[in-house]
């Protein structure tokens, strides 16, 4: 069962490596250690906390089927409900850049559930971690309103 959507722009994973002042050799350890971690699996799916078994550069769909982490193109969990660890723009541009490759997410998911037949952008705002996404916009959005307010 393929829960791996791979074969993004390599340049993404560049990016972020050196916005994270992160070497290229770690970037080829990490791959070596997914390699290492998907060969001992016996075709088992690693759990889909283990970031280190996705390589980089590729999304594990599972995150679609939960609301609590976003893992980057460097496999870096990030915490949806955590301001700290998942910043304002970072939550505005990620709800924005799964919705502008809806299509492909969506591509990539059916091959670990065939059966889901919705449009894409339909699949996507049904998905646990979309719904995620759009609750905390809309808490952090009302916090802040609610600090705005004079008393």
């Amino acid at each position: 069962m393929a829960v791996l959507l791979c074969g993004g722009n390599p340049e993404t994973v560049r990016e972020r490596a050196t916005d994270c002042a992160m070497s290229p050799e770690h970037v080829m350890e990490a791959c070596r250690r997914a390699v290492e971690i998907t060969a001992r699996s016996d075709g088992d799916l690693a759990p889909f906390l283990q970031w280190e078994a996705t390589p980089p550069g590729c999304l594990d769909v599972r995150v679609f089927d939960q609301a609590q982490y976003w893992v980057d193109a460097l496999r870096v969990a990030h915490r949806i409900h955590d301001p700290q660890d998942m910043t304002d723009a970072y939550l505005y541009a990620l709800i924005e850049f799964l919705s502008n490759h809806a299509e492909h997410m969506l591509s990539g998911y059916r091959r670990m559930q065939p059966t889901v037949a919705r449009e894409p952008r339909e699949w996507l705002e049904s998905t646990s971690l979309m719904r995620g996404l759009r609750k905390e916009k809309l808490r952090r959005r009302t916090q802040a309103g609610s600090r705005d307010q004079p008393r």
